[in-house]
């Protein structure tokens, strides 16, 4: 005898509509709010079990994925909704198409966020066996929807074969899914993004670093400290803005030693992704066919202006200027030069080492487990620093 399922799903008929009807809806928006928001699981029992432990605002889609409908009725209530849907295969499949038919629908302000039960749970089983705490862990550690989007994606892309045509496959499946987007505005910011963290993804596979060997004929001490070693990595930033589109999402890498460095950092990366639209398509076989110094960025020296005249950027430039000589150094010695100065820097950081062999781990094999560790690992660096 076969196992008996655990839910008996009713199709819909003409007095029960399931693209209509949110299970414990009468409940719940009472309870809801953008502090609160609805939280959108998959069974019945999954509604009563986040009731019973405190989570006051789910619904459940009653066995069905949700619906147009129902995402236009929550909105009504709250802005970013939570989907957490069961852990397993079935259950992630069915986000994913949330997510698609979310996009066509997206308004300035209105949005989705996305929760994947761990070890194939479903939000039921993972209260009663790790209890409310963890259950709001993973609540808060949620993906929006561009992050959950992307998650996909790289393992889209973890099954592929690297070639250039499979790649570029890849890369025209992820447009043709953000142009189901309607609003303009927000599919301009979604291909703008994604342009960038397809770049950055790509760049190792078909834009790669020569070997990190520096010119001896370079002039800088190779024995500096590690305070000297980090603002030396400030100062070729600023000094010569046109290569911080190379190395701008290592310089998150970057375990500053104290707030004056990470405060200079993050301006020039707010600099950087204000002018995020680096390269066009033109610019990117310039750069394959040439290198980057017959590039025009869109970053220029202007964009730096004011910070050079930060006290701390000016002390760091006194000190950098005796032991680099920039004006000696073309772009792609600069970028070298950088990456060398990078990996004396972060060699001593366990956190750091953390996180570049988490990356690779994700390059391999991308899975939501070492996704979500990857991004709280980023966000725990980033707070770190702000420290």
């Amino acid at each position: 005898m076969g196992k008996i399922p655990r839910y008996l799903n009713s199709s819909e008929s003409e007095i029960f509509h399931k693209h209509l009807v949110l299970f414990a809806f009468n409940v719940a928006s009472n309870n809801v709010s953008n502090k609160n928001p609805f939280i959108i699981v998959e069974g019945y029992m999954d509604v009563l079990a986040m009731h019973q432990f405190g989570f006051n605002a789910t619904v459940g889609t009653m066995g069905t994925a949700l619906s147009e409908e129902h995402l236009c009725n929550i909105w009504k209530y709250c802005d970013e909704p939570i989907i957490c849907m069961d852990g397993d295969n079935a259950g992630y499949k069915s986000m994913v198409k949330t997510a698609n038919m979310a996009l066509s629908k997206l308004i300035p302000g209105k949005s989705l966020k996305f929760v994947v039960i761990p070890n194939n749970d479903d939000p039921d089983s993972y209260l009663k066996a790790n209890g409310r705490e963890a259950m709001e862990n993973l609540l808060k550690n949620n993906l929006n929807l561009i992050d959950f989007l992307w998650a996909y994606f790289l393992k889209e892309f973890s099954t592929i074969n690297k070639t250039p045509e499979k790649v570029a496959l890849w890369e025209q499946e992820i447009y043709n899914t953000i142009d189901k987007i309607n609003n303009d505005r927000i599919r301009t910011f979604y291909k703008s993004e994604l342009k960038n963290r397809i770049y950055y993804f790509t760049k190792q596979l078909f834009y790669k670093k020569s070997p990190q060997k520096v010119n001896n004929d370079l002039t800088f001490n190779k024995y500096t400290t590690q305070n000297l070693n980090e603002k030396l990595l400030l100062y070729i930033l600023v000094m010569r803005p046109s290569i911080i589109q190379f190395v701008i999402e290592d310089l998150f890498r970057v375990p500053f030693s104290n707030e004056s460095l990470s405060n200079i950092s993050d301006k020039i990366a707010s600099i950087a992704y204000y002018n995020n639209d680096f390269y066009n398509n033109d610019q990117l076989n310039e750069i394959k066919n040439h290198g980057t110094n017959n590039t025009n960025t869109c970053i220029a020296d202007s964009d730096l202006e004011n910070l050079k005249n930060n006290s701390v950027v000016e002390d760091i430039t006194n000190q950098c200027s005796k032991i680099c000589k920039i004006d000696k150094l073309n772009d792609n010695e600069l970028v070298k030069y950088w990456y060398y100065l990078l990996d004396r820097v972060v060699v001593a950081s366990k956190k750091n080492n953390e996180m570049y062999n988490l990356s690779n781990e994700c390059k391999s094999e991308i899975n939501t487990s070492n996704w979500q560790r990857l991004k709280s690992l980023k966000m725990y660096l980033l707070l770190k620093r702000r420290r």
